[in-house]
């Protein structure tokens, strides 16, 4: 029996490149309402120049790829703790993959922002939700939004985007 604080289990391993495949596969199917969600991204951004973004959990990039084509970002760090991930991205993203820093890191321990610099925008799409127990999320909890906070500029907003896939300001 699990306790309250157990970690639910992960069911995908997303460091085994074919599991990560299959995964990323069915998530084009299973959630064909994702480009909404990265339209509304690059509404929050793309009247800001020069952006420095971090993404979390930035798994196969698809966010990436909207980011970088239709805002102006000077810098774009894919967080994610799957080596396996970042060589799919780096394969999906072709020649953007150079306007990428891939950063191999879990952005559930207390560490994760350590000598990433700074950035204009901190983004995530469904990595908050496979964190598998709330006492990991990056932004959610007052420790982490502290963490996010390290390596965001006074230029920074936070948005947050709804099921919908309407963007509305979070602060």
């Amino acid at each position: 029996m699990q306790s309250a604080d157990d970690d639910v289990p992960i069911r995908v391993d997303f460091r085994d490149r074919a599991t990560a495949r299959a995964w990323i596969e069915d998530t084009q199917i299973k959630r064909q309402y994702r480009p909404r969600f990265f339209v509304a991204f690059c509404n929050a951004l793309v009247m800001r120049s020069k952006l420095r973004i971090l993404e979390l959990g930035s798994g196969p990039c698809q966010l990436a790829r909207e980011i970088l084509t239709h805002c102006d970002v000077e810098t774009y760090v894919a967080l994610d703790f799957s080596p396996a991930m970042h060589e799919i991205a780096a394969e999906y993203l072709g020649e953007l993959a150079s306007r990428v820093t891939f950063v191999t890191r879990d952005f559930r321990e207390p560490t994760w922002p350590d000598s990433l610099g700074t950035f204009d925008a901190v983004v995530t799409l469904q990595a908050a939700h496979e964190t598998r127990h709330k006492r990991n999320r990056p932004i959610t909890d007052a420790g982490s939004t502290r963490r996010a906070e390290r390596v965001t500029t006074g230029r920074a907003a936070a948005h947050r985007v709804g099921a919908s896939g309407d963007p509305a300001r979070a602060g």
